[in-house]
């Protein structure tokens, strides 16, 4: 099995774990597996990128859009598993990050539309410009005003 495979035998079986659970019935793209003695394996051989990343999709959608529920089922074991191989994907193929210049705003010190939340914890971000490489506080605006 290679990375992909792994990736996705993962994300289906916690998507069963958590639809069995729920009494609420998975997405048709849990089905979409290559299984072994009923044991997910990975993506099926007919499964081209597209096809995966469209089902892919599919399911994460379903699990968001169920956010509230999983949480009060402390999968952490499940969750940490999952998470864990995404982290550890993640670093073996570094990719550039995707620019949203669609939620860039304006700095108040260079005046480009270049300032973007680096990254969020706990509903607090670190903003910063890409252009100038000004930052901005939590709790400050993109003007720089405190929004008290």
């Amino acid at each position: 099995m290679d990375d992909a495979d792994d990736l996705w035998a993962a994300l289906v079986e916690y998507t069963g774990e958590v639809a069995e659970r729920l009494q609420d019935p998975a997405p048709a793209a849990v089905g979409a597996t290559w299984a072994i003695d009923e044991s997910v394996r990975g993506l099926p051989s007919w499964m081209n990128s597209e096809l995966a990343y469209t089902a892919g999709f599919a399911i994460v959608s379903w699990l968001i859009d169920r956010v509230v529920d999983i949480a009060e089922l402390r999968m952490n074991d499940a969750e940490e598993f999952l998470f864990s191989l995404i982290r550890k994907l993640q670093s073996r193929y570094v990719l550039d990050p995707i620019e949203r210049p669609a939620h860039a705003r304006t700095c108040s010190v260079c005046g480009e539309r270049a300032v973007v939340v680096s990254w969020v914890s706990d509903e607090t971000g670190e903003a910063s410009c890409r252009v100038c490489g000004a930052t901005y506080a939590p709790d400050e605006d993109e003007d720089g005003a405190s929004r008290g």
